[in-house]
């Protein structure tokens, strides 16, 4: 049980970071 709310946890980790790598990506392209 607590395996799977590791690796979901992890999960939301990797996309919050590729939101904010997208938002960086976004930003970057607009300066």
């Amino acid at each position: 049980m607590a395996v799977v709310r590791y690796s979901v946890d992890m999960q939301r980790r990797k996309q919050k970071t590729m939101k904010q790598l997208t938002l960086a990506m976004a930003v970057d392209q607009c300066a």
